[in-house]
């Protein structure tokens, strides 16, 4: 079976036109970060979209977090977790014969928060998690942006270790490794190319 899994940190948008956009998109799993929505917009949001969907309201207008399901492709999405203070939603999605674990996660922008926070997510994490989301955390000088810098940031060795003791991927980093490669074979190509 193969799905389209989706993840955006909306910043808060709350214009229904903006949020009807996104729901256009041909993604069957939609993770949403930092949805600082009411429960009563959560709620037309939801109907709107017709298949399951899921809301942790962070305290305030801080945080939340949402995961819309889309209505007929799994068999079964059940609900595992949900965090008061809206870091995340662990859902158990599955079909078939299979069940995927899922983590949305918006992590806080506090590195001594989050170094708990990713240590808290253990317990749960199995062989079928998907972990996604945005872990504001700069793991290597390759997530550096305009926006960010690779200082000290004492929640970065946790997620590694998250990462390594529980067999963890990461796919985005893995993906670069593989164009860098990729990249590299062509440079060489060329390079014998020109010789010849």
């Amino acid at each position: 079976m193969t799905f389209n899994i989706c993840s955006l940190n909306i910043r808060g948008v709350t214009n229904e036109a903006k949020i009807e956009d996104i729901f256009t998109s041909a993604c069957d799993i939609l993770c949403l970060q930092e949805v600082r929505w009411t429960p009563e917009l959560f709620e037309r949001t939801r109907r709107r979209w017709g298949g399951p969907a899921f809301h942790a309201a962070g305290p305030g207008r801080t945080a939340g977090v949402a995961v819309f399901v889309r209505q007929g492709v799994f068999d079964s999405v059940a609900l595992v977790k949900t965090d008061p203070e809206g870091r995340e939603i662990v859902l158990d999605i599955a079909w078939g014969d299979r069940t995927m674990r899922v983590f949305n996660i918006y992590a806080s922008n506090d590195p001594g928060e989050r170094k708990l926070f990713f240590r808290s997510l253990r317990p749960l994490i199995h062989d079928s998690s998907l972990l996604i989301g945005d872990f504001n955390t700069v793991l290597s000088r390759l997530d550096i942006s305009r926006n960010n810098v690779h200082n000290c940031d004492v929640s970065r060795n946790e997620l590694y270790s998250l990462m390594l003791d529980l067999n963890l991927v990461d796919v985005w980093r893995f993906g670069l490794k593989l164009k860098l490669k990729l990249k590299l074979k062509l440079k060489l190509k060329l390079k014998a190319n020109a010789k010849s």
